[in-house]
């Protein structure tokens, strides 16, 4: 399992060749990354577990790198580091350069080794040029080109985050999803949340992911999802997602969605697909990708799932229960013939056989409904759903009272 997107491990480099010429063929570098709990690239160390340099960072990203040795951590390794090493009475871990657990004088020779000279890095540097690393905050990808223009950028996959500004450079790809803002970072929560993908702020644990096709999203009821018909965007109340299950209201324009929980940690999942239901091409329950931002062309229908247990239960129910506000539906005792006929009489079994029937098509309905609630709302329901039901159950009483009253053979009356 992958530990997050942009986990690092290592980096293995022929250094004595410039980028752009072919390799000897000779390793030369090899390095360690070492992340904290939001991936920052915190530290890196060589093969044997030396310092090599390690980083700080703003709560958005700007980074301030520490050469190895920097005793008093203001950003450069000079004479006062070296003297502090030498003169050294007590252990400090920044003076122990090499890491062995004690502050000698190699600790200073190995400091000074990195670049062959005194360094100084600081605040707005991630790395020195002889390190070259290019992993930083959250493990986003550093652009250092405008680091001389004081702009802290980092490639994001569908973005380009501004560390100095706590920005997005360019609006949401995916719209609304994460806030009113198009250009907020993370909800203006960047130590509670990441976003791997320059798309949807998520808990550190959402971005905890195998490769996408390899694990579905976890589902309530185990039922493939059906695809969100276009409409109005769905706006989440303001507890936090991973804390509840998450339902779509339906709408005139919005197909319900199954309702889909958050996995525990090792069962994390992308969010955007999940929760937003969008970028669902990543999902592998998805019948096909669409965005609900964008109205589909004139005269273009959407394929469901013909499998989908969810679209068979409103099939059912349709048929059951009619078309909605219909003043008479097929259920109501309000479209039974008038009573007519002494008891025995044609008259009065083809009346009886109405009540019958009406209370047949309330029985079905009711029981159709109830499984829609189930198995495309996870049980639970509205209010309006909920009078509807309990409309039903009044006609069912009410036919099986008219049922006892003019049918049973003994109560019977002429009217």
């Amino acid at each position: 399992m992958i530990p997050y997107t942009d986990a690092v491990v290592l980096r293995d480099r022929d250094a004595n060749t410039a980028w752009e010429d072919e390799a000897d063929g000779t390793l030369e570098e090899r390095v360690y990354y070492c992340q904290n709990w939001r991936a920052d690239v915190s530290a890196i160390l060589t093969a044997t577990g030396k310092m090599v340099e390690w980083v700080k960072y703003s709560a958005y990203g700007v980074p301030f790198a520490l050469p190895a040795g920097d005793t008093n951590s203001d950003g450069d390794w000079d004479a006062t580091d070296a003297a502090a090493i030498l003169n050294s009475s007590s252990y400090d871990v920044r003076q122990d350069a090499e890491l062995d657990g004690d502050v000698d004088s190699s600790d200073a020779v190995h400091a000074h080794s990195i670049t062959g000279a005194y360094q100084t890095l600081g605040r707005g540097v991630l790395s020195s040029a002889a390190v070259n690393n290019r992993r930083g905050y959250a493990g986003y990808e550093y652009d250092p080109t405008f680091e001389g223009a004081e702009r802290w950028l980092y490639h994001v996959r569908h973005r380009v985050y501004d560390a100095e500004v706590g920005r997005w450079t360019r609006r949401d790809p995916l719209g609304y999803v994460d806030g009113m803002s198009l250009y907020e970072y993370v909800e203006a929560n960047p130590l509670a949340l990441l976003d791997a993908f320059g798309l949807a702020g998520t808990p550190p644990c959402a971005t905890c992911i195998d490769p996408p096709v390899s694990r579905p999203p976890v589902i309530e009821p185990p039922v493939r999802p059906s695809p969100v018909t276009p409409g109005p965007i769905w706006v989440p109340d303001k507890t936090p997602w991973w804390k509840k299950p998450i339902k779509v209201t339906p709408g005139p324009n919005l197909t319900p969605r199954q309702i889909v929980k958050p996995g525990p940690l090792g069962l994390c999942i992308l969010t955007f697909c999940g929760f937003y239901c969008l970028g669902e091409q990543i999902s592998p329950h998805v019948i096909r990708p669409i965005d609900p931002i964008i109205p589909l062309p004139p005269g273009t229908t959407i394929d469901l799932d013909p499998d989908d247990p969810c679209k068979k239960a409103k099939d059912e129910k349709k048929k059951a229960c009619g078309a909605p506000g219909v003043p008479s539906p097929p259920w109501s005792p309000r479209g039974l013939p008038p009573r007519k006929g002494m008891p025995g009489d044609p008259l009065r079994r083809w009346y009886c056989e109405a009540i019958d029937n009406r209370l047949g098509n309330a029985q079905r309905c009711l029981a159709a409904r109830r499984k829609v609630t189930d198995l495309c709302y996870g049980g639970e329901t509205d209010d309006a759903h909920a009078a509807e039901e309990e409309r039903i159950q009044k006609s069912i009483d009410a036919l099986n009272d008219l049922k006892e009253l003019f049918c049973s053979g003994q109560n019977e009356a002429v009217q």
